[in-house]
This record gives structure tokens, sequence and C-alpha cells, in this order.
């Protein structure tokens, strides 16, 4: 777990675009996630669900042989997911309060 961002650390600029591409992924997920759960999701709900939708992607990849089964993948989908809740929430509360 986490090979990628020891490469990374080792000067692999191409896999620290990879790794900030799947972040940013699934922030839109993350954007929606509190308006279909009527705002009722904290951030760690928010990685949690994000990490088991990206756990059954990462399967279907690997069963059907279409891509690599990586944990650093569902780790950082989960991040970006993650991302994406808590700009919602910030955004919710800013426009609650004016």
């Amino acid at each position: 777990m986490f090979w990628s961002w020891k490469k990374v650390l080792n000067g692999d600029s191409e896999l620290l675009k990879e790794n900030l591409l799947n972040c940013v992924l699934l922030i839109p997920m993350g954007l929606l996630l509190p308006i279909m759960l009527d705002f009722n999701i904290r951030w760690w709900e928010g990685l949690l669900i994000e990490t088991v939708v990206s756990a059954v992607i990462e399967t279907y990849q690997l069963v059907f042989c279409r891509g690599l089964f990586e944990w650093d993948d569902m780790i950082h989908n989960g991040i970006g997911c993650m991302i994406g809740c808590v700009v919602m929430e910030v955004c919710r509360r800013y426009t609650n309060n004016n």
C-alpha cells in the first residue's frame, strides 16, 4: 500500500499526476453526495462511501481484466470524494449564514 507515493517521493512526476487525477476524478461525487442525502453526511462518511464504491470499481477491473486493481487508487478516490463533501459542507454553511 502507498507504493505509488514511495515512487513519487523518488521523483516520479507522472505517477504524481496519476495520483492527483485519481483524487480529482471523484470530487464531483463528493459534491453530489450531500445533496442526494439532504446534507446529512460527514467528511468521514464521504470517505467511507467512496472507498466502497472505488473497491467495486477496482474489483470490476480485476475480474474483467480492464485495468489494474490498486489499493492506492481506492484511497485516492476516497480522498477526492471526501474533499467534495467538505467543499459542499463549507458552501452550505456559508449560504446559511448569509
